[in-house]
Order: C-alpha cells, then structure tokens, then sequence
C-alpha cells in the first residue's frame, strides 16, 4: 500500500501562486508515491485555492481532497487511531 500525505494549511493567510506554480505543484503531484492526499485549509482564501488544486489533480486522475478540519482529513485518509488534543 503506498503512503498517503496529509497537508497542513493551517496558519496560512496568504498564498501567491500563479498559474505556472498551481501548474507546477501538479507535476509535482504526480511524483509523489502517495494513493491519496488531503489537505487541511481551514482559512478561506487557502480553502478556495486548494479546491482549485483539487478540482485539477483530479482532472488529472490523482485523489486528493480538502478539508477545513483535521476529523474530517483523517477520516477520508483512513486513519481513526490519532489524538488530535495531544
């Protein structure tokens, strides 16, 4: 089974990602060994940013999805056994 990746966004106000760096982290998408990646963008602009990504990396045939909370990331990650208040 191959990793899955769990991106943290959290604390990220600000982001300036162009067209050739949302293009970018694409190709860079399809190197990683992971069957599934979710990020966690609980701030909207990085919400609204990563659902682009999302939307593309899925166009593109990887499974990465965005969430606005750690449950939820990790639920769809398949991992049940973290203590997120440690």
């Amino acid at each position: 089974m191959m990793p899955r990746v769990l991106s943290d966004l959290q604390g990220v106000d600000h982001i300036d990602l162009t067209e050739h760096g949302f293009r970018k982290a694409l190709n860079n998408q399809g190197r990683m060994l992971a069957d599934k990646a979710a990020i966690v963008a609980p701030v909207e602009l990085t919400f609204g940013l990563s659902r682009i990504y999302e939307t593309l990396a899925t166009e593109l045939g990887h499974e990465v999805r965005v969430f606005r909370d750690w449950h939820e990331a990790l639920h769809c990650l398949d991992v049940e056994d973290v203590d997120l208040d440690d």
